[in-house]
């Protein structure tokens, strides 16, 4: 039930945006801060899923972390799976 209650609160219109902007907010600043403590990414990505306070982030957080901990750059994983964050060349 909570899935869905976090799909919905992103689909709103107005606050969706809002809802969302915060939650990147809050997933990377926590990413930030365990990366300053010198934790190392698959391990870091493993509490930052639900510090986003969203079950869709922190969804995505953990496909992120399985394919972090395969191999892929993190950076591979948002460009193919995230166009819209591709910087314009």
């Amino acid at each position: 039930m909570q899935s869905v209650m976090d799909r919905i609160m992103l689909k709103l219109p107005i606050f969706g945006t809002l809802v969302e902007k915060s939650c990147i907010a809050r997933w990377t600043r926590t990413l930030s801060t365990m990366f300053a403590a010198g934790v190392p990414l698959v391990e870091a990505l493993d509490s930052v899923g639900g510090a986003s306070g969203n079950s869709v982030f922190a969804r995505a957080t953990t496909k992120i972390q399985h394919e972090v901990s395969t191999g892929t750059a993190l950076t591979v994983w948002s460009i193919v799976h995230c166009p819209s964050t591709r910087v314009p060349t």
